[in-house]
């Protein structure tokens, strides 16, 4: 299976994760899936990594908000199927006016990265209920969920706080 990403990336998806992460977050207290917790953590970490792509040396700052990011291509396998998800046509994609396509060639975390900048305004509020939100799961998650929604907060209060003191 191969997943493309088209070549104009990823716009607002903070707005759209944000809702689906709170589900998965209720689905989880409600059933106790596994599958639901694993969600959950996927996109906690999803959140993390929005920041996590913008530095370019080990604990960064000023932090910043990447729009998305497009690492090389990753082939994986979950649960007995083997995908590979194609990155190719977003390093670099398409500009448009909102938002522009930033090579950061050593990102500490994941390597030759690409990165659409300029988070938009309309994800932050989406993004910050969800954050708040999934704190009701955070004490019946395992340790490493728990761990990855922690590193999130302390990532997002270190970027909340750069804002206000940046005016």
């Amino acid at each position: 299976m191969t997943y493309y990403h088209h070549d104009v990336g990823a716009d607002n998806n903070g707005l759209r994760t944000g809702p689906l992460m709170e589900g998965a977050c209720y689905a989880f207290l409600t059933w106790g899936e596994p599958a639901h917790e694993r969600l959950l953590r996927e996109m906690v970490r999803g959140f993390s990594s929005w920041i996590l792509a913008m530095e370019t040396q080990p604990d960064d700052t000023p932090v910043l908000l990447s729009r998305a990011a497009y690492p090389v291509n990753i082939q994986s396998e979950d649960h007995g199927v083997s995908y590979l998800i194609d990155y190719g046509a977003n390093r670099p994609g398409v500009d448009n006016s909102a938002t522009e396509y930033v090579h950061l060639a050593a990102n500490p975390h994941w390597g030759d990265i690409w990165i659409k900048n300029k988070r938009s305004k309309d994800c932050i509020g989406q993004m910050h209920r969800a954050m708040g939100q999934i704190l009701s799961c955070r004490d019946h998650v395992s340790a490493a969920t728990r761990d990855d929604i922690d590193e999130m907060w302390e990532l997002y209060a270190a970027w909340s706080r750069q804002v206000e003191d940046d005016g």
